[in-house]
């Protein structure tokens, strides 16, 4: 089992459920949710935590925060 594959699978999981005009969505085909925003940020934070260089601050940016 590859740890850093597994974590950067998950990381892009979720990064597909982004919408253009801001928050996260359960899936890739519907409208995004406060609830699925806040889940999907929790996640993108607890990735870095293992070392995954994505940049939360920018991504927050990038999502009108």
């Amino acid at each position: 089992m590859n740890l850093r594959k597994n974590l950067n699978d998950c990381y892009n999981f979720v990064i597909k459920r982004k919408r253009q005009e801001g928050g996260f969505a359960a899936t890739p085909l519907l409208p995004p949710t406060i609830e699925d925003t806040y889940h999907a940020l929790k996640i993108i934070k607890d990735l870095r935590e293992f070392g995954l260089e994505e940049d939360l601050e920018e991504l927050l940016r990038q999502l009108h925060f």
